[in-house]
Order: C-alpha cells, then sequence, then structure tokens
C-alpha cells in the first residue's frame, strides 16, 4: 500500500482539517469447509478446512483434532464453497517472487495455460465531510491476483500482451477471430479468462 504524504503547509492555507482513521482489521467470516487434502506423501485426508493464506498453513480439523499444514507439506486441496454454490481447487507451487518460498494458489482454469489465483487483503478508502473536516476512512476488502502456470513458471499476471500472447502466439490468428466475434477486451481480467479458456479448448 502506497503511503500517503499530507502536506501541512497546503493543509493550513486550504484551513481544511483532514483526519485518518486507522484501517480496521478486516472482519470476514471465518467458515470452515468440508473438503479433500492431499498431503505430499500422496495420502488423502477428508476434513474441515480452513486456510491461512498469510501464514500459507492449511487447518484440517478432523475427528475434533486441528492439525496444521504448511504450504510445502500440501500438494491439492479441493473443496466445495457453499457461498459460492461450487467446487474450488487449491494446488502449491513456488512462489514467482522467491521459488523457495511455496504458497497457495487457487486453480481457475486448467489447460496447457493453467489460471491461478491468490486472494489477499486490500483497503478501499472513502471521504466524508463533516463540518469542516475531511474524514478520510478505510473499508477492509478482498483482491484477487492472478497467475499463469504454463507447466514451467508461475508469471504474475499484469499484462496479457506480456504475460500470455507469447504462449499463444502460434494461435494467434484463431485467438484474434475470437476476441473480434466475442467484443473482448485484454484489458479486462474477466475477458482474459474467456481468452485463455478458449486457447486451452483448440490446442488440446
Amino acid at each position: 500500500m502506497k503511503r500517503m504524504v499530507w502536506l501541512i503547509p497546503l493543509l493550513l492555507c486550504l484551513h481544511v482539517a483532514h483526519a485518518q482513521e486507522v484501517p480496521p482489521k478486516p472482519d470476514y467470516t471465518i467458515t470452515w469447509h468440508h473438503g479433500v487434502v492431499i498431503n505430499a506423501n500422496q495420502q488423502i485426508i477428508r476434513g474441515e478446512i480452513l486456510f491461512n493464506q498469510k501464514e500459507e498453513i492449511l487447518l484440517v480439523r478432523k475427528d475434533g483434532a486441528t492439525t496444521a499444514f504448511p504450504a510445502q507439506q500440501i500438494l491439492f486441496v479441493q473443496y466445495y464453497d457453499d457461498n459460492l454454490q461450487l467446487n474450488r481447487e487449491f494446488t502449491t507451487l513456488p512462489d514467482s517472487k522467491n521459488p523457495r518460498r511455496t504458497l497457495f494458489y487457487e486453480v481457475i482454469l486448467k489447460g496447457d495455460i493453467v489460471l491461478l489465483r491468490r486472494e489477499s487483503e486490500a483497503y478501499e478508502p472513502s471521504r466524508t465531510h463533516q463540518g469542516n473536516e475531511i474524514i478520510t476512512s478505510f473499508t477492509p476488502t478482498l483482491k484477487h491476483d492472478y497467475y499463469v502456470y504454463d507447466h514451467q513458471q508461475v508469471r504474475f499476471l499484469t499484462s496479457f500482451r506480456r504475460d500470455v500472447k507469447p504462449l499463444v502466439n502460434h494461435r494467434w490468428g484463431d485467438i484474434e477471430a475470437f476476441i473480434e466475434q466475442q467484443r473482448l477486451s485484454v484489458a479486462e481480467i474477466e475477458d482474459q479468462i474467456d481468452i485463455i479458456h478458449f486457447y486451452n479448448s483448440i490446442s488440446n
């Protein structure tokens, strides 16, 4: 998060007082999900599952006992999300920035190109006026960072043309026709997902 630098002389000139609230801790509901875990020894474990992505730990609750597994001890996780009403799958791969560190990634698309994502905390600022005072508050929320994996390395997805296009260039004619037909934009993540899904469907 970028730090905001307040210029005191400017504030004095404007004669407006600013107050900034300390961002609260996210008040997310902790939900255990029934699911399946495959550990590094390829053992199948069934139980209730809870992620702690800050620490890269998976908690598994079974028969009244809770066990914590670091990411490097897990191969695969699947559970049904009652809130989203869909099955969610997770795998573990090296960190794109630090290959010696193992992280949990949610699998969004499978195929020649695997699309992954990770959740992280973010704060959305908002401002309200109270007399001559401007109150800046921050609402905790979740954001998703997306990654592409071509079965060799994980790439943080920041630009479609830089991170995805080189992987699909050999079918670019078909993809370009699909983009035009569906009126997609390579700048939108939802459209990027559709494009990668289309590529996987024609590359098999």
